[in-house]
C-alpha cells in the first residue's frame, strides 16, 4: 500500500522553509499578516463535523486519536486505580476524552495546512523507512499492536493483517496512508523549528545546577490537627451551619445520598453451557494463525559483507568492487578479506553470525532476506555504516510449533470464542424488549455455576455496578468478563435524595471546622513562606510554634533522582523542593488536595559547589535536553497562534 506513494521531495519548498525558520526565531508577533494570507485556501468546507480555515477536519484522524485516549485511560486505571484520576486531570483527560482529541486533530490540522503551503513532497524510499520505523508508527499511531501485524517470516508489516486492524477502527487504506504522510511532514517541520533554537550558556549552568548539582533544604511543617483545634474554639451557631450545609449542597452536592440498587448476579461458563468445538475447527484456526501466533523460530539468513566506509570516493569504490563480484561471486570471501573496513568479519571473509528481523539495520535487514538464493550478490546499499555489498551464504526458513504442541490452547481460546458468541446471542434475544420471558430466564439461571447477592450506592466503573445500574423495565442486564459470562437482575431500588441537617448534623459539623482549619492553614503558610525569606526557619518555629504544632527538619544535601524515593517517604514534595535554584528562595504546599492534610514551607539553604569539569562533561547532553524543551514549547505557541488566527468551526 505504502510503497506505491511515489513523489519526490523538491527543492522549490526551501526558500519557504527558511522564511518560515526566520520568522518563528523573531517570534509570533511578526507574522501575523504574513498567515493570514497563508491560509486563503480554496477548498470549502464540507459535511465533516468540523473545519479549519474552510478544510475539513479528517473524520479517520478524529476516530483514531479518540480510541488512543480511551485506551490510555483504561492503562492507567488498571494500572494506577483511585490514583488515574489525578493522573487523568493533569494530562486533561479527565473530562472528555472525545474533546482531548478534537483539540489534537485541529493542532495536527493547523501544522498540515503550514507543510501543505511550503510544498513539502516526499520521496518514496523516505516513506517507506518511515513505515518500517515502529518508533516513529508508535508515537503517531500508538493505538495499535504493531507485533501483531508483522508477518514473522518476512518480519515486514502484513497488508492483510493491517487492513484487519483498520477496518476495526473504521479506516480505509488510504485514509492510513494519508494519516501516514501527513504525520511525516509534521515531523519535519517539528525538526525545522528544532534548528532555530538558541539556548544561552546561563540556561544551560541552570540546569546543569538543578540536574547534577546536591542541594540541602530546611521544611517546616504545620500540623493540621492544632488548626482544627484553633478552628474549634469558635461557636458555630445553628444558621451557619444550615448555610454552609445549602452552600456545599449547592456546589457539589457534597451530603446528596446517592441511590442504592440491591439484585443477583449469576455467573455462567463454557462448560456450564456446553460448548464443543470440533478438531477440523482447530486444524482450521491453527492454518489461519500459525504465521502470527504460533512462531518457533523465526527466518534466520546467514550473510558475507563487504563494508567501505563513507568518504570522499567510498561509494565509488563499493561499485567497483561490486562489478568484479558480479562476473565472479566465488570470490567474494577473499575480496572481503582484502578490503572491507569491518576488519572483524573480514578476518573470516564477511561472514556474520546468522540473523533474524529487528537485529540489523533496516536497509541491511531486508536487502539480506530479500536474497533468493546463497550465493548471490546484492547491489551497492548505503547503511549507517557507509556503503556495503552482501552475499546470501544460507537462509533457515521460519519453523512453526506443531499442531499437537498448542492444540490445547487453541481449543480454550475457540471455546471461549465460542461461548461469548453463543451467550451473548442469547442474552441479545431473551432481554429484549417486548420479548422477556420470565420463565425461559428462570431456566436459563438453572445453567449458573454460582450467584451472588450484590448491593451498591454508587454506580462505578466496574462492570457489575454498570450492569446493575443500567438496568430498565425489570429486564435484565448482562455481560461478558474474561471466560464467564455474568447477568445481573435487578432486586430493589432506594432512590437518591437529600438528607435532613439534622440527620448529618455531627459530619458537618466537622467539615466546616476542617473547612475553616483548612483555609486559616494555607493563609498561614503562605506568609510563612514569605517572612522564611528574610527569616531562619528556627525563627519562625518559634514565631509559629506559640499557637500552632510546628516541627522543622532538615534534609542534609540530597539529589533528585538519587534521593526521590526516602524524600516521597517522609512526605516532601520533590518538585515543589527541586524546582528552587536559587540560595534562600522559599515555597509552601500541602501535602495533598484532602483539607486534613497538613501544611509545610521548604527552603533551600545550600547548592552543592559547582564542579566545573563534571559541567563541561555533560554540557551538550544538557544542551540538547534543553533544545528539546524549548523546541516543545515553541511548537505549543506556535500552534497557538495558528489557532487564534484560524477560523475553526465545530459542530455540535
Amino acid at each position: 500500500m505504502i510503497t506505491q506513494i511515489r513523489r519526490k521531495l523538491k527543492s522549490k519548498a526551501a526558500r519557504n522553509i527558511i522564511l518560515w525558520i526566520i520568522l518563528l526565531t523573531l517570534g509570533v508577533g511578526l507574522v501575523s499578516t504574513v498567515f493570514i494570507r497563508v491560509f486563503k485556501l480554496d477548498r470549502k468546507m464540507g459535511g465533516g463535523f468540523g473545519a479549519v480555515n474552510g478544510i475539513d477536519l479528517s473524520v479517520e484522524n478524529f476516530k483514531m486519536k479518540m480510541h488512543e485516549n480511551e485506551q490510555r485511560i483504561q492503562m492507567l486505571k488498571k494500572y494506577f486505580g483511585q490514583e488515574a484520576d489525578k493522573i487523568l486531570k493533569q494530562i486533561d483527560l479527565a473530562s472528555d476524552p472525545r474533546l482531548a482529541a478534537l483539540q489534537t486533530v485541529i493542532s495536527q490540522e493547523l501544522i498540515d495546512q503550514l507543510s501543505n503551503r511550503l510544498s513539502i513532497s516526499l520521496a518514496s524510499d523516505f516513506i517507506d523507512k518511515k513505515f518500517a520505523d515502529k518508533a516513529f508508527l508508535q508515537n503517531e499511531f500508538g493505538l495499535i499492536d504493531f507485533d501483531q501485524i508483522i508477518d514473522p517470516a518476512t518480519g515486514e508489516v502484513d497488508s492483510q493483517r493491517l487492513g484487519y486492524y483498520l477496518k476495526m477502527l473504521g479506516l480505509t487504506g488510504q485514509a492510513f496512508e494519508d494519516l501516514l504522510l501527513s504525520a511525516i511532514k509534521r515531523e519535519i517541520l517539528t525538526e525545522i523549528a528544532a534548528n532555530s533554537t538558541y539556548i544561552p550558556e546561563f540556561e544551560i549552568k541552570q540546569k546543569y545546577i538543578k540536574d547534577y548539582l546536591a542541594k540541602k533544604f530546611s521544611v517546616l511543617k504545620f500540623d493540621f490537627n492544632s488548626f482544627m483545634s484553633e478552628a474549634k474554639k469558635t461557636v458555630l451557631s445553628q444558621e451557619e451551619l444550615k448555610r454552609f450545609f445549602d452552600l456545599e449542597n449547592s456546589k457539589t452536592k457534597r451530603y446528596w445520598v446517592p441511590e442504592k440498587r440491591e439484585g443477583v448476579a449469576y455467573y455462567f461458563d463454557a462448560n456450564s453451557y456446553g460448548v464443543v468445538i470440533e478438531e477440523n475447527d482447530l486444524q482450521r484456526y491453527y492454518d489461519d494463525n500459525k504465521m502470527s501466533l504460533f512462531v518457533k523460530e523465526p527466518a534466520k539468513v546467514q550473510v558475507r559483507r563487504i563494508l567501505i566506509k563513507d568518504g570522499e570516493k567510498g561509494e565509488a569504490k563499493a561499485k567497483e568492487i561490486h562489478s568484479k563480484l558480479i562476473v565472479n561471486p566465488a570470490s567474494f570471501e577473499s575480496v572481503a578479506k582484502e578490503f572491507s573496513d569491518d576488519k572483524e568479519s573480514a578476518k573470516s571473509g564477511g561472514l556474520l553470525p546468522a540473523f533474524s528481523r529487528g537485529q540489523r539495520d533496516a536497509e541491511f535487514e531486508k536487502t539480506a532476506m530479500y536474497m533468493k538464493k546463497d550465493g548471490e550478490v546484492s547491489d551497492v546499499i548505503k547503511t549507517k555504516s557507509g556503503y556495503e555489498i552482501l552475499q546470501r551464504v544460507k537462509r533457515d526458513e521460519v519453523v512453526y510449533k506443531p499442531l499437537r504442541e498448542v492444540s490445547g490452547q487453541i481449543k480454550d481460546k475457540l471455546v471461549l470464542n465460542e461461548f461469548k458468541r453463543i451467550f451473548s446471542g442469547d442474552m441479545n434475544k431473551m432481554m429484549s424488549v417486548g420479548t422477556f420471558d420470565k420463565n425461559n430466564f428462570n431456566e436459563l439461571v438453572k445453567k449458573s455455576i454460582k450467584n451472588e447477592k450484590i448491593s451498591l450506592k454508587i454506580n462505578s466503573d466496574d462492570n457489575i455496578s454498570n450492569a446493575l445500574f443500567r438496568i430498565r423495565d425489570g429486564i435484565p442486564a448482562y455481560f461478558v468478563d474474561g471466560n464467564k459470562g455474568v447477568i445481573v437482575v435487578l432486586g430493589s431500588v432506594e432512590s437518591g435524595h437529600w438528607p435532613e441537617l439534622s440527620s448529618v448534623k455531627e459530619t458537618v459539623s466537622d467539615d466546616y471546622y476542617e473547612k475553616k482549619a483548612s483555609e486559616s492553614l494555607n493563609a498561614v503558610i503562605k506568609k510563612a513562606a514569605i517572612e522564611a525569606k528574610t527569616k531562619t526557619m528556627g525563627e519562625l518555629e518559634k514565631i509559629y510554634g506559640e499557637k500552632y504544632k510546628v516541627e522543622i527538619s532538615n534534609t542534609g544535601f540530597v539529589k533528585e533522582e538519587k534521593d526521590e524515593k526516602e524524600l516521597r517517604a517522609k512526605g516532601y514534595p520533590i518538585e515543589k523542593m527541586f524546582g528552587l535554584d536559587i540560595i534562600g528562595s522559599t515555597n509552601f504546599y500541602r501535602a495533598s488536595e484532602q483539607e486534613t492534610s497538613n501544611g509545610y514551607i521548604v527552603k533551600l539553604e545550600e547548592i552543592e559547589k559547582f564542579n566545573e569539569s563534571q559541567y563541561l562533561e555533560k554540557k551538550n547532553e544538557l544542551k540538547k535536553e534543553a533544545v528539546k524543551l524549548k523546541n516543545m514549547a515553541q511548537l505549543e505557541e506556535f500552534i497557538a497562534f495558528l489557532r487564534k488566527k484560524a477560523k475553526i468551526n465545530i459542530s455540535k
